[in-house]
């Protein structure tokens, strides 16, 4: 029994690679649920550039609205004259002040147009804003999953180097009694030294994790020692068939809504460039106030005045072709996107399905490296040779395979919930 005993207590009083680096602020255990709650964090990088593209946006459809937005104008000018002999009245004092309000009122489909292009892409950013925070939940849920892989990847090496290390010290018993060569103890000591490789490299991403799951909720430098390993129900769903999937794709995805409206603005702007050599209307009216009286001033004038180009020149068709230049590149933009939608979707499908069969798969596994624990473990205690170490190594390996695939899934599914935009539960139904 020393040699299990020595393995047990190796393993249940290994110092813990994180055990004095505690966090204050966040909770202890870390959970899933708290870190997804810090997704719509406002002084995150990708929130703020997403709401810059948002501030952007509303300030060019404010530019396209104040088009049609009244102007308001007052001259006040203090003149000295020498007046014409003629004039009635021969005072030097000309003095003037003149307010002027115009107001734009057709243009016959420019501005509305431009006005039209700029909400579409104020709406956009706006979804955008909105998915980001999504996308985020996505990121972090995968930063979280990453340390916990790297805990039971740090585990299972552990227990290699136990076994391993055990395995050693009892071929130094044998090699002093002559009953191994030079060689053979050599090949067990360099086996030992490659799992305390890795397993240092195992423990290096354990802090590697942890820092960049730190940076992803905004929380650098606080790294967590415990996280709760999360309940995950994602293998109860059920995979709709891809045709049925592809076809909502258009309609749900967000990232291709964005592209089609970014596609409509263009167009939109193209139309206005074209309507430049369009007629204007505009109204205004004007007080005026003087010191010198004169036959042509006029106390207020109000009118309508009708601006029609009569020549195109190079600058119009200049803003032209570059509307319909970025009309182009925005149409192959979603067209792109779309086939790698689809191809994406096609992925991520075959994804779920092989990852459902290989979960299936490791469960079986486990069941069989458990009775064979069971079986070592009876043998062992019955001093009969048996492997029991490595019946221990195999349940570790299998136990990290099952966490990995499980977070693959969960991973594949949340992916697969944001590419339709949350709005297909996959349990038959649609979310409202």
């Amino acid at each position: 029994m020393t040699r299990l005993k020595y393995i047990i207590t190796f393993l249940l009083f290994s110092p813990g690679l994180f055990a004095e680096q505690a966090s204050h602020v966040l909770p202890d255990p870390l959970t899933l649920e708290y870190v997804l709650s810090l997704a719509n964090d406002v002084s995150h990088y990708d929130i703020l550039q997403a709401d810059a593209a948002l501030e952007q946006a509303v300030s060019k459809l404010q530019k396209a609205e104040s088009a049609y937005a009244l102007e308001a104008d007052l001259s006040i000018e203090g003149r000295w004259i020498e007046p014409s002999p003629l004039a009635v009245d021969q005072s030097n004092n000309d003095h003037r002040a003149i307010l002027s309000v115009k107001k734009p009122i057709y243009d016959f489909g420019q501005t509305a147009n431009n006005i039209a292009a700029a909400e579409l892409d104020r709406q956009s950013a706006e979804d955008n804003l909105a998915y980001w925070v999504k996308q985020r939940r996505i990121n972090i849920a995968k930063a979280f999953f990453e340390v916990l892989v790297a805990d039971y990847k740090e585990r299972w090496d552990n227990e290699q180097v136990v076994i391993t290390y055990v395995n050693h010290e009892a071929e130094k018993d044998r090699y002093a009694l002559g009953e191994i060569s030079d060689v053979e103890l050599l090949k067990i000591k360099n086996q030992l030294e490659l799992l305390q490789s890795l397993r240092a490299n195992s423990r290096s991403q354990q802090r590697v994790t942890r820092a960049q799951l730190a940076e992803v909720i905004n929380r650098p430098g606080e790294l967590s020692s415990n996280l709760k390993l999360p309940d995950l129900n994602y293998h109860k769903r059920k995979l709709p068939a891809y045709e049925s999937l592809v076809n909502r794709l258009e309609e749900l995805n967000q990232p291709l809504k964005l592209l089609i409206a970014s596609v409509e603005a263009a167009e939109k702007r193209v139309r206005a460039a074209q309507m430049q050599d369009r007629p204007s209307l505009s109204a205004e009216i004007i007080f005026s106030e003087y010191e010198r009286e004169s036959a042509s001033n006029n106390d207020w004038a109000a009118g309508l005045k009708l601006t029609v180009p009569l020549l195109e020149h190079q600058g119009m068709q200049a803003e032209i072709s570059q509307a319909r230049s970025q009309w182009l590149n925005r149409r192959a933009m979603l067209l792109k996107a779309q086939s790698n939608a689809r191809n994406n979707l096609l992925s991520l499908c075959q994804k779920i399905s092989l990852l459902m069969i290989q979960r299936d798969q490791l469960k079986t596994e486990m069941e069989y490296h458990e009775l064979e624990l069971d079986k070592n473990r009876v043998l062992y205690e019955m001093e009969v040779a048996t492997n029991f170490g490595d019946a221990m190594v195999a349940i570790s390996d299998t136990r990290y395979k099952q966490v990995k695939t499980d977070f693959e899934l969960a991973l594949a599914w949340m992916n697969l919930e944001i590419m339709f935009n949350n709005q297909i539960s996959f349990d038959g139904s649609d979310n409202e």
